[in-house]
Order: structure tokens, then C-alpha cells, then sequence
């Protein structure tokens, strides 16, 4: 009954030593796994160097979730996902970002602006892939626009 509501959930995930990390609790904290420190009860817990170079030490995040009126389940988890893993939809920006468009479908205006979007500057954003047909004007915006110039 209680695995039903964990489906998502790993048991156990595997990083490598450097590898690109974000942290899911506190907001654009992108990191890189440094080191790994013992802690009282918690046997390992990693040590992250974030972009602008400061460490920390990130601990388990800690919820409950009422299974039943008499069962409660707690969960104990290291909040770190990897970065690379990381969709376009996620409501948040990154210091540097890779965007590479060259499988995308004709007319994806939308997800050119979406994944654009996310970067925090132009400094830390490179595009690959990227051509013409991947975006289009609206014809009433292009309409009002050659009104203005036919104005002038």
C-alpha cells in the first residue's frame, strides 16, 4: 500500500565525483558535488561548491505524508537532482545554460522563448542548433507593426 505512493522515488541514486547537480530546496542553487562529510546520525552528506563559490554542506530535507488516518509516513531525502536532467519547464533560471534546438519540429516559437527564457544573461546562454523555421511572427503583430512603419 505505501509503494504506491512512492513510485517516483529512488531507493538509491548514484553520482559521479563533479558532476553538475542542482539543489531542489533553495532556488537557482546550482552545485557541484566537492566532498563528502560524515555527520552525527547521517552517515554521508554531500559538500557543494555552488557557481558563485560558496560551500555547503546540504542536508536531508525531512516531509510526512498521512498514508492512512493511522499511518504516517516519513521521508528522508538528500534534495539534489542532476542538472543536465532538468526540463525547460521548471519556473526558474540558471547561471549558464546550453540550449541546443537541433532536433526541434518547425514553428516551436514557444519553446525557443521557454528555454531562452531560463537564462539569467546573455553572457551565460549558448544556442545550438537553432534555425530560421523555429520561429514565426503572429500575422496580426506583423500587420500592426507595418502599420506603424507606413505611418512614419
Amino acid at each position: 500500500m505505501i509503494s504506491r505512493h512512492f513510485k517516483s522515488y529512488k531507493r538509491r541514486s548514484f553520482i559521479k565525483w563533479g558532476e553538475e547537480m542542482l539543489d531542489i530546496c533553495r532556488k537557482d542553487a546550482k552545485t557541484q558535488i566537492r566532498n563528502f562529510l560524515l555527520e552525527n546520525q547521517i552517515k554521508k552528506v554531500p559538500k557543494v561548491r555552488f557557481a558563485d563559490g560558496r560551500e555547503h554542506v546540504i542536508l536531508p530535507h525531512v516531509w510526512n505524508l498521512r498514508v492512512t488516518s493511522k499511518l504516517r509516513v516519513y521521508v528522508c531525502q538528500i534534495p539534489l537532482i542532476l542538472a543536465w536532467a532538468l526540463t525547460t519547464h521548471k519556473g526558474m533560471t540558471l547561471d549558464f545554460l546550453c540550449i541546443d534546438f537541433a532536433d526541434t519540429w518547425k514553428n516551436a516559437a514557444g519553446l525557443v522563448y521557454v528555454a531562452m527564457s531560463r537564462a539569467k544573461n546573455e553572457e551565460g546562454m549558448e544556442i545550438c542548433g537553432f534555425r530560421k523555421d523555429m520561429v514565426c511572427a503572429n500575422k496580426r503583430v506583423e500587420k500592426f507593426y507595418e502599420g506603424l512603419v507606413g505611418d512614419a
